[in-house]
């Protein structure tokens, strides 16, 4: 489904480990579509801290560059960290959705302003 939105011109977002559902999705030219973007998602370190290396199959981080997305992360880890690169809206972790709901918010209305909810376009 991300594919589809993607490539019809909408904006995907993900957050946390959720940004492994961007994995292996093409562009409508074949191309990975975090291939050279900015993308954050749980970090290897992150995964660590938390007990998670033998809970999960692959460290996301390592697994996004893998694929050639140029991955970011926040300083300090399980802090809110959001990145966006065009379409592409990721946060890093359990405390970015927020951060991610702005940036998609802001991007929507940055396309048309109609999409915008009430109250969000500042007074001129």
């Amino acid at each position: 489904m991300a594919e589809t939105i993607y490539n019809q011109g909408g904006i995907v977002s993900a957050v946390c480990h959720g940004v492994a559902g961007l994995l292996d999705l093409k562009d409508d030219q074949g191309r990975l579509i975090i291939k050279g973007r900015n993308i954050t998602g749980f970090s290897d370190r992150e995964e660590w801290l938390s007990g998670m290396k033998s809970q999960v199959p692959f460290f996301l981080e390592d697994r996004l560059v893998s694929q050639g997305a140029r991955y970011h992360k926040g300083w300090l880890p399980f802090t809110s960290f959001a990145l966006t690169d065009g379409r592409l809206v990721t946060g890093q972790n359990p405390q970015s959705p927020r951060a991610v709901a702005e940036a998609v918010t802001a991007a929507l209305c940055a396309s048309d302003v109609t999409r915008c909810p009430p109250g969000s376009i500042p007074a001129p």
